[in-house]
């Protein structure tokens, strides 16, 4: 049996067990509504869907993506990436107002699709600048080294040491 206190209350049943266990490993609670069924879609399915959906709505599916489902869905991130210079001032803003370090990596990795793919982006100063101010501002030494690979990458065409990175990673 479990002893559970919730908001004051000492709960001790066999209920309360099955109450708890069923909160803390059901997945569909942990996903907002709004995105589950999305997320439940097939990739080919969630491409399409994307692609009925405002750029500012695509980010938000995007960061629920690869915040509430495993592995990740990175794929989503070139169904923004692909739209080239019209979706930068709205991706710029996203990255600006964004606070959660993990969610500007995310962001800051479209804007390494875009650049890989779609649209090149070290003749973009103000973008180069951001991506910098963004990756200097970081406070996890992962989050920043990884940043600081993208902002590389984006300036001088050179990719990562993956090897260097998965270490990290690992270590």
């Amino acid at each position: 049996m479990i002893h559970v206190r919730i908001s004051g209350i000492k709960a001790s049943s066999p209920l309360a067990s099955v109450v708890l266990f069923a909160c803390l490993f059901s997945s569909c609670n942990r996903i907002p509504k709004e995105y589950r069924e999305f997320l439940d879609l097939s990739p080919a399915q969630q491409r399409e869907a994307m692609k009925k959906l405002p750029p500012n709505r695509r980010i938000d599916f995007y960061l629920a993506g690869m915040r509430y489902v495993e592995p990740p869905q990175i794929e989503l991130a070139d169904d923004i990436a692909r739209e080239g210079k019209p979706v930068l001032p709205i991706l710029v803003q996203r990255l600006r107002e964004e606070k959660d370090e993990t969610n500007q990596l995310d962001i800051m990795f479209v804007f390494e699709a875009m650049h890989q793919r779609f649209y090149r982006l070290n003749q973009e100063p103000d973008i180069v600048n951001l991506l910098r101010k963004t990756t200097d501002g970081m406070k996890d030494s992962w989050h920043k080294q990884r940043g600081e690979e993208i902002l590389k990458y984006i300036e001088t065409d050179q990719l990562p040491d993956l090897e260097k990175t998965l270490g990290n990673i690992n270590n």
